[in-house]
């Protein structure tokens, strides 16, 4: 089964589509609609900062990486076709390498459960580093029907709570999709206007 990269389609959302694609588009009111199979819906453009985009693939995984000044990072990666992990599994992996390579650490579950009917568990994660610097990770893990999703934002530095709370408000907009499924619940996600910031470039 052929598959769509992942494209910026209009309404400020990325649209990553998972399924055989046999058509144009089709267009509601001038405005995109998702690609026929399991949709990937991330607002854009990203909160607060300029972040700067670069596209990628390695080793089958699909991604996409942004960065902005001070240090700032976030990553959307898909796992294309599979089907080994689920959410509390990845999350476990994540924890148990970053216990193992930091002076210390924490891992705090913000939300766990099924988000528009797929698992979903997103959790941050703070480490002290070897060098004596600090990192804090907020984490949000996808299981698709058709792939595994994991979006990350990384904080080189300590992050504030205010920061941490917009984000967290972010990652609970990030959701996947099925045209394939009689649900409607494929619509592009809403930027608050609180929280617009510059395009991604």
């Amino acid at each position: 089964m052929n598959t769509v990269l992942p494209r910026i389609a209009a309404a400020s959302a990325v649209v990553m589509a998972l399924c055989a694609f046999d058509g144009a588009a089709p267009t509601a009111a001038g405005i995109p609609l998702p690609y026929r199979g399991e949709n990937l819906l991330q607002p854009l453009p990203l909160p607060k900062l300029d972040w700067k985009s670069s596209t990628g693939n390695r080793n089958g995984m699909d991604i996409i990486e942004w960065s902005a000044a001070g240090k700032n990072y976030f990553d959307t990666v898909i796992f294309r076709n599979d089907r080994e992990f689920g959410v509390e599994q990845f999350k476990a992996i994540d924890v148990k390498a970053g216990k193992e390579s930091c002076r210390t650490f924490s891992a705090e579950t913000i939300s766990s459960g099924p988000e528009n009917g797929y698992p979903a568990v997103t959790w941050l994660s703070k480490c002290e580093r070897s060098d004596g610097g600090r990192s804090v990770f907020l984490h949000k893990a996808i299981r698709g029907h058709d792939s595994f999703y994991h979006l990350q934002r990384l904080w080189r530095e300590q992050a504030t709570d205010p920061d941490i709370a917009t984000w967290e408000k972010y990652m609970a907009r990030v959701v996947i999709c099925d045209t394939r499924a009689d649900t409607g619940a494929c619509h592009m996600p809403k930027q608050p206007a609180d929280e617009t910031a510059p395009a991604s470039k």
